[in-house]
């Protein structure tokens, strides 16, 4: 337990040494209504909540800001490292803004983030859908996995002390990591979601999300090629 406490406070402060970095990003890169970065940039705010895995204490979508939230499938408290157990309202407190951006190395995704939960550690994830876009079932989703390649080595971060985070990665042309492949820009895709989860137990798994009940999706950013 002490070796994953030292391990998880390290990529804390390797995760704010690399807060500038994704800061200049978004302070100096062009709105996506600039006609010379229309094409190859989109930049929002929109996050939305996921509680895709998330449950009351009876087994239910959950609905009462002040209830208490577990993961769906092993009914496991979703609790923060420091052991304390979440509300939905903190669950739901994540913004933050995404920026993709095509280069010729693949596509860029920058994230920055208030809301997380302190000391959290997160991975962030793909999904890609043909038309019509995201239904319930997933039918027409094509791809999925983890930027910065199949391993997963580049995939996470952890958040700081004040529930702030960033992470700046590429997502190369070819095959994702859990399935289907990707072309050299995303914004070339129907509908792309960028996912951000929650692991409850400190670890990552590659470029999978890991076992049941060791992860819980908390946000995501939705992307339109309309």
């Amino acid at each position: 337990m002490k070796t994953l406490v030292n391990s998880v406070i390290l990529l804390a402060l390797l995760a704010m040494a690399s807060c500038q970095k994704v800061e200049d990003i978004f302070d100096h890169v062009k709105d996506h209504d600039d006609d010379d970065q229309a094409e190859t940039s989109f930049k929002t705010s929109d996050i939305e909540a996921v509680h895709l895995f998330l449950a009351d204490e009876n087994g239910d979508t959950p609905t009462d800001p002040k209830g208490l939230v577990y993961e769906s499938r092993k009914m496991n408290p979703v609790l923060s490292p420091s052991g304390h157990h979440l509300t939905l309202e903190e669950f739901d407190a994540v913004t933050g803004k995404l920026k993709m951006t095509c280069t010729p190395e693949g596509t860029r995704v920058d994230l920055k983030l208030e809301g997380l939960i302190p000391f959290g550690l997160y991975s962030v994830w793909v999904l890609v859908f043909d038309e019509p876009g995201f239904t319930p079932d997933f039918a027409h989703e094509i791809a999925e996995g983890v930027p910065g390649g199949n391993e997963g080595l580049y995939s996470s971060f952890v958040a700081g002390s004040d529930g702030t985070g960033t992470y700046s990665e590429i997502v190369p042309e070819g095959d994702m990591s859990f399935f289907g492949s990707v072309t050299d820009c995303l914004l070339d895709e129907y509908e792309v979601h960028i996912v951000g989860a929650y692991h409850m137990d400190g670890k990552t798994y590659g470029g999978e999300l890991g076992p049941d009940g060791k992860a819980v999706e908390q946000f995501a950013w939705v992307y339109l090629n309309d």
